[in-house]
């Protein structure tokens, strides 16, 4: 059974790089730049403080990169975060950053709709402001993703996309560290040069 499985899997990305192969392709050289939002719903576990949180968050990003070969990106991203709760009379807001390299392989399905596949890191900053104490948190945390991008005279794409983020990030000051599991469903526009 899991022979056929492994089978399945193996089909699909070869009829992937057979259809690849038969469309336009984005070529070496090409420079995309872009903003993107992006939703996420999050649930993060903070040890040292026996808490469990579910949030939400809206996020505002820029990424761009450099094709190294026909439909391989490498470049950079930057994200910010910014969020408040508030319940009954407590609040609590949080800011931060993510910056980091990515690599995104598009796999042409037809003339101008891709399929990004997507992988990176980054370094997340994270402060947490509440009625009573701030913390600021810090650490590396990985993403993986996928989604749809339609190209527009191949030079402006929209671009939809989603994954999954993970990683821990800790506090120097409390030694409490954030178990970070994140999906994000994201929107973007792409500028070809």
């Amino acid at each position: 059974m899991k022979s056929n499985h492994t089978f399945k899997i193996l089909l699909f990305f070869g009829l992937l790089f057979f259809l690849g192969a038969s469309y336009a392709q984005i070529s070496q050289g090409s420079i995309r730049f872009g903003p993107d939002i992006s939703y996420s719903n999050s649930k993060l576990k903070i040890d040292g403080i026996s808490a469990k949180f579910k949030q939400s968050n809206l996020n505002a990003g820029i990424t761009g990169g450099y094709y190294v070969i026909d439909n391989l990106e490498i470049g950079v991203s930057l994200g910010l975060l910014s969020n408040k709760s508030k319940v009954e009379s407590y609040e609590e807001k949080q800011s931060g950053f993510t910056f980091g390299p990515h690599v995104a392989y598009m796999v042409p399905i037809s003339d101008n709709l891709y399929l990004p596949i997507l992988g990176g890191f980054g370094y997340n900053s994270l402060t947490i402001d509440t009625d009573y104490d701030e913390l600021t948190f810090g650490g590396i945390s990985f993403g993986v993703g996928t989604g749809l991008e339609y190209l527009i005279d191949h030079k402006i794409g929209a671009r939809m996309s989603l994954g999954s983020d993970f990683g821990t990030l800790k506090d120097n000051d409390s030694e409490a560290e954030i178990d970070v599991n994140a999906f994000q469903f994201g929107v973007g526009v792409s500028f070809y040069f």
